[in-house]
């Protein structure tokens, strides 16, 4: 059995509005894409203490960088909220 590092992260533009719906959610070193749901939330996993993004907006809308921190909560996967892309 592996221990899962995943999370829920919720992305938001500077101005707190959450990412649209279908961005592609790309995580710096592992080469995995994740498409971004409702509300800006993405699901994720293989995290490390230090994570990077690269989102690309759906409709040529261009592209933004985030980084947040991850922690691991035993016996549940955790959201992480308020991480802004810029």
């Amino acid at each position: 059995t592996k221990r899962m590092s995943a999370a829920t992260v919720i992305l938001t533009d500077a101005e707190g509005k959450p990412l649209p719906m279908g961005a592609e959610v790309l995580q710096d070193g592992t080469g995995q894409p994740a498409v971004m749901g409702y509300d800006g939330r993405v699901w994720l996993t293989d995290l490390s203490s230090k994570n990077n993004l690269t989102v690309t907006l759906p409709e040529g809308l261009g592209t933004c960088h985030a980084s947040f921190d991850y922690k691991p909560v035993p016996g549940s996967i955790p959201e992480i909220g308020g991480v802004i892309c810029k």
